[in-house]
């Protein structure tokens, strides 16, 4: 039996290297009779592929008890590369880190917006630092995420576990300095930053914030619509101690300003004779007066929408010559760009057909280059007042010789639903008020555009409260070329403007800035009044995306018994993570008002508000959406949800 086996295993042996040798000489192309392959005819693919390295930080032990105390931190390094196909670039935002032991960990290079091209040539490395504040096991995390214009493949977004572990006595020089308001240094311009930080506006309000390290440098323009008070205050509002004084920089009517990772801050300036200007701040250098690049741009002194005299400024990192950035500023005339990498550069106009108003508060997506402007122009201040009507354009300046252009498709059906409501001072109202939309801004991370719609005049009673929400994202929305040199349009399938009327007390909506890393947003409406959302952290389902909380609040006096009054045009605000709590936090500046109510320059002390600890306070209900009034004006500062910042 086992001979007949054995024999019966060797000729089944034959028999399949035969089969075998005959269909390799087939493959190879032996046989005369082998057909020709024809040559694939199909695109190459085209897509990013997210790759992070490895998946969790885990630290070693740093053991303070030993004969051999370690260093007072531990290193660890973590690899993002983009292993996709094609000649794309994946646009990875990588977020501040967060958690319960967020302030223990530190990140470099720091959270921010980075480009990968395809292969493991354009991968970069980041360090992740654990500084214990205290004994036994710290836990933080950190999100990157990750979006490409011609699709991505696999997961695009990345949660990393950091984990460390320290055994006391934590050395005393391990803990992170906190920020103070105090000002005891002498004022010196050489406290500017000297570059390498983080900076990014999704909307061109006043304020441009700069995280370098564990400070942050605020630059705040002294003007504003309503008074002509001149020059640019640049304070450190967190992170030094004790805080340098602020430092004031001579410019003419500055308005809006932003900072590049270099360090060097632009500000948009309307000069006495209405002339647009980009006024320039170096990093690092001594001067104390900004360098003035004109524009052809020539309006008025008000700040109304539509008519600024250099008014809302954003810088896009990832355009200008040597990546250097690139300042987009909105004036009377329209829009225009500086590139910073070219010293010998001019402001360059962007023509688009037909022109649109340019708004004050336009909004910007800085990953697909795109300035978001919903935009109307007043036509009269006066009783009636008048107005053009509402729209919402869309310029790519991914190339800025070459931008597009891009109008929101029947959007007076959008904006100006059914019939006018009420008549307020001779104008005809909606019933929601959204023919004026106010400042547009945008979550890079979910892909969601936001506009808020300006206050209603006081005569109008109960002006509800309400935000549009348009999501973005590839799946939803379509841009359709024009033809010979006129717009074209675009449109997404899922938007809508929501109403937060449910016990909400802001009497209008006009100021917005969102914070993407966290999806949160502050608002101000006018007066002491301001608020917090928590917004959708995603899209692309096809369902118009909603706002899922929100609470108002009130603005206590400020250390000098001043009142807060907000801000006029560009809006007050800015929002950024910070590099040593991990918080998603809002920068917010008050103005001086004489008896009469008229506005007459900047206070001394700006707010610093922890937005998140703002949304968790306790409501004067369940379900409700205002602060508790024990909770709420100055409590709001014995809590730490304000913080009042020196900045002039």
């Amino acid at each position: 039996m086992r001979r007949s086996f054995t024999l019966s295993r060797t000729l089944l042996a034959v028999s399949v290297l035969t089969i075998v040798s005959v269909a390799a000489a087939f493959a190879l192309g032996v046989s005369d009779d082998a057909p020709m392959a024809e040559p694939d005819a199909r695109t190459p693919p085209n897509f990013g592929r997210l790759v992070v390295l490895p998946a969790n930080l885990v630290f070693r032990v740093l053991n303070f008890n030993a004969r051999r105390p370690p260093g007072p931190s531990g290193l660890r390094s973590f690899t993002i590369e983009n292993l996709g196909r094609g000649t794309n670039t994946l646009a990875v935002t990588v977020g501040a880190i967060s958690g319960t032991n967020a302030a223990e960990f530190q990140i470099s290079p720091p959270p921010g917006v980075y480009n990968f091209l395809v292969g493991r040539a354009a991968a970069m490395t980041f360090n992740v630092t654990f500084t214990p504040t205290t004994d036994g096991r710290a836990e933080a995390e950190l999100t990157i995420s990750a979006t490409d214009a011609s699709g991505t493949r696999g997961r695009t977004t990345r949660t990393m576990r950091l984990i460390g572990n320290a055994r006391g006595p934590i050395p005393s020089s391990s803990v992170t300095a906190t920020a103070t308001a105090t000002a005891t240094a002498t004022p010196t311009a050489t406290a500017t930053p000297p570059g390498g930080g983080t900076t990014g506006k999704n909307s061109a309000d006043a304020p441009g914030v700069i995280a370098n390290g564990t400070t942050v440098t605020a630059y705040l323009p002294l003007g504003s619509y309503g008074f002509t008070q001149a020059n640019i205050a640049m304070a450190v509002i967190e992170g030094a101690s004790p805080s340098p004084t602020p430092v004031t920089f001579t410019s003419s009517h500055a308005n809006s300003c932003a900072v590049a990772p270099s360090g060097e801050a632009v500000c948009s300036e309307g000069d006495s004779q209405a002339f647009a200007n980009f006024d320039l701040i170096p990093a690092g250098t001594a001067t104390t007066a900004a360098t003035i690049v004109p524009s052809t741009s020539q309006g008025s002194i008000d700040y109304l929408p539509g008519s600024c005299s250099g008014c809302g400024m954003v810088i896009d990192n990832g355009l200008g010559t040597g990546a250097a950035g690139l300042a987009v500023m909105s004036a009377s005339g329209g829009f225009f760009t500086l590139d910073l990498g070219n010293g010998a550069a001019t402001p360059v106009a962007i023509t688009t057909n037909p022109s649109e108003p340019p708004g004050p508060n336009f909004g910007y997506d800085s990953v697909h280059h795109l300035i978001l402007n919903a935009n109307y122009s007043l036509t009269s201040t006066t009783p009636p007042i008048t107005s053009t009507p509402p729209h919402f354009q869309i310029i790519d300046i991914s190339n800025p010789a070459s931008p597009l252009v891009y109008d929101l498709n029947n959007d007076q059906t959008f904006f100006v639903p059914g019939t006018a409501g009420t008549t307020c001072m001779g104008n005809a109202m909606t019933d929601n008020d959204s023919q004026f939309p106010e400042t547009t801004a945008y979550d890079s991370v979910s892909q969601i555009a936001y506009v808020s719609f300006h206050t209603p005049p006081d005569c109008e009673s109960a002006p509800p409260d309400t935000i549009a929400l348009f999501d973005m994202s590839p799946s939803q929305v379509t841009f359709t070329p024009g033809s010979a040199g006129a717009s074209g349009t675009w449109d997404t399938a899922a938007k809508q403007i929501q109403a937060l009327n449910t016990d909400f007390s802001l009497n209008g909506i006009d100021v917005m800035s969102v914070e993407p890393t966290n999806h949160l947003a502050i608002l101000a409406g006018g007066s002491a009044g301001f608020g917090a959302l928590q917004l959708p952290a995603s899209a692309g389902t096809g369902t118009p995306p909603a706002i899922t909380d929100w609470v108002s609040a009130n603005m206590p006096n400020d250390p000098d018994a001043t009142p807060w009054n907000g801000w006029s045009l560009p809006n007050g605000v800015a929002t950024y993570v910070s590099p040593n709590t991990g918080k998603s936090m809002a920068l917010m500046i008050n103005a001086l008002e004489n008896g009469g109510g008229a506005r007459t320059g900047i206070a001394r002390y700006a707010a610093l508000v922890d937005i998140q600890a703002l949304l968790a306070q306790p409501r004067d209900q369940v379900g409700g959406h205002q602060v508790a009034g024990a909770n709420d004006g100055q409590a709001l500062v014995t809590s730490g949800v304000v913080t009042f910042i020196l900045i002039q």
